[in-house]
Parts: C-alpha cells; structure tokens; sequence
C-alpha cells in the first residue's frame, strides 16, 4: 500500500498517482501493495521455518512468539486479539478469537511480512486457508510513515490538502477485492489504519 505524494493542487486538476494503491487494477488476493514502487526480496528467498522476526523488530502480542510454542492445541484455537507489528513500519491486529496453530507451525515470517507500505500474507510454500480460519480472517492493518506530500515531496499540513489526501486513501481502500475499509488517517503521526475483511 502507498500512500504518499498527493499534492495540494486544485480540486479540477488530478491527483498524483502516487497514492493509487490499485492503478493497474486491485492486487493479488493476499497482499496489500504499493504500486510498482516496492522491491520484493529475490524470487525463492524465503525466511526459514520458525523465524519469527525478532531480529527484523517483529513482536508479537498478548504473548511471544515463544510463549505461544508453550501453549497446548485448545489455548492455540483461541488467542484473543492477536497483534503482529513491526517498529517503523506498521501493526496488523485480529479481534476476538483467532487459531494461530499454523502460525506456530510455520513462523511468523513465512506467514506474515510487514515492510514500508507492505503487507504480505500466506507467501511461500505455507498453504492459505479458508477465510474465516487462521489468520485469514477479519484484521486491521495500521501503516506507519503516511504522509500528505506535494509535488516536490514537502510534507502538507493544510487543511485542504489532508481533506484531499484521505478521500484519495479511500478511494484506493476501495480498489481492494477483500473487502477493505478506512478506519481512519492520524496526520499527526501519520497512520492509516484500514480493517480487511479477509487476505
């Protein structure tokens, strides 16, 4: 997902594409993408088995990833308000009740990869499963670093051209096909938090 680069020209002229989450149409079911402005690992580089990112600032919340390798099968079924974040760069969080037996199974980075304006969900060889099961279910992402920005890239703190930034963020909400939805845009910290139906 991107979200920078809107300028604050007049409402008759367009609006830079470098918010356009979607400008050759919605990503692939799974991801949640900036537009042909992020580089993706190499093809075939794929965290090993386990890792769970605690070197890359991954933390895992109500309990650690190791916490929740000592938890039984039934407390596994059902962790309340499972968050994943990441320093610097977003947080993913799921309410009420989720199954994260596979994300324990697996790690967290071969399931989950949050980069600046990213989201990858089910990469690799880890099987996505069903919506509603596991972490395929209802979630809200939080993405840090989003900023209203002009042509030149100067940060834009008016009124107007916040107005015109967050319409461009739901517009590009809208282009998603798993059913995602604005939640809010925090311009002091520069936030946008959309809730997703499914990966």
């Amino acid at each position: 997902m991107v979200a920078d680069g809107v300028g604050a020209a007049d409402d008759d002229e367009p609006i830079p594409t470098g918010t356009d989450l979607g400008a050759t149409g919605p990503p692939p079911s799974g991801t949640v993408s900036e537009a042909a402005a992020t580089v993706l690992p190499p093809v075939g580089v794929v965290p090993p088995a386990g890792d769970d990112g605690e070197a890359e600032g991954y933390e895992v919340r109500p309990f650690s990833m190791a916490r929740l390798r000592e938890m039984d099968d039934n407390a596994l079924r059902q962790v309340e308000n499972l968050e994943v974040s990441r320093r610097g760069y977003g947080t993913l969080r799921w309410p009420r009740r989720t199954d994260v037996r596979g994300l324990v199974e697996h790690g967290l980075r071969s399931i989950i990869s949050i980069e600046k304006h990213l989201v990858k969900m089910y990469q690799a060889s880890v099987p996505k499963p069903p919506v509603g099961e596991g972490l395929n279910k209802e979630c809200e992402y939080t993405m840090e670093d989003v900023w209203a920005r002009g042509p030149s890239n100067e940060l834009l703190t008016d009124a107007r051209s916040l107005e015109r930034f967050r319409r461009e963020l739901q517009r590009s909400a809208d282009r998603f096909d798993n059913g995602a939805r604005v939640v809010s845009y925090d311009a002091q910290r520069g936030e946008w938090t959309v809730e997703l139906a499914h990966w």
